[in-house]
């Protein structure tokens, strides 16, 4: 055997040696840069507020510190206005806001307008509530009340209060714990120790 052979061997060993490690490193490379540069992240899906004009639930547009309501026919039923900006929660279905007016518009047969400190509309139980002081007056005529608490119900079209409610109509004031006002039959009922009294 020739005393060359040794060497060509390793030789040969050498180059695959060297070979292998560079195609290692060569890899490890390759990956390292895959993931270094990840995919654009996930878009938010949750909005505080919808951009101007963007659809909310059913038959309501909300718009900077305005909410209107129309019927399915597109009659409009009612509006809300804040002083400030009004707060759509996508997931809980609500809108919140403060120092806001309701008014209900001429399609009730006896309109009003609410004036309230805090205000909160629940489109899954269909309620809009007033709290901390609500003054309210009936549009077509001088009655006037005030009360402590407010909930407007969808279904009835009906504001039902509660708390150190006032009601005055004329020359007459009454006095009671409980108010309830129904534009459509054009009545307000008054409950919990009723007290009327002839204002000079």
């Amino acid at each position: 055997m020739s005393k060359h052979v040794p060497l060509i061997v390793v030789a040969v060993f050498l180059l695959v040696t060297a070979g292998a490690i560079y195609l290692g490193v060569r890899h490890a490379n390759d990956a390292s840069d895959n993931n270094e540069t990840p995919g654009p992240p996930p878009a938010l899906t949750k909005a505080v507020q919808p951009a101007p004009g963007q659809p909310t639930p059913t038959g309501m547009s909300l718009e900077g510190a305005k909410i209107e309501q129309r019927d399915p026919q597109g009659a409009l039923e009612w509006t809300v206005t804040a002083h400030g900006d009004l707060e759509f929660d996508k997931d809980s279905q609500t809108v919140t806001g403060r120092n806001v007016r309701f008014e209900m518009t001429d399609k009730a047969q006896m309109p009003c307008l609410l004036d309230a400190p805090v205000f909160r509309a629940d489109y899954d139980a269909k309620v809009l509530t007033f709290d901390e002081g609500v003054t309210g007056r009936m549009t077509s005529n001088s009655a006037a009340f005030r009360v402590n608490h407010l909930v407007f119900t969808f279904s009835t079209q009906k504001l039902v209060g509660s708390g150190g409610v006032r009601f005055s109509q004329g020359q007459y004031l009454a006095t009671a714990q409980n108010i309830v006002v129904d534009p459509k039959a054009k009545k307000v009922r008054l409950s919990g120790g009723v007290r009327f009294e002839k204002r000079r």
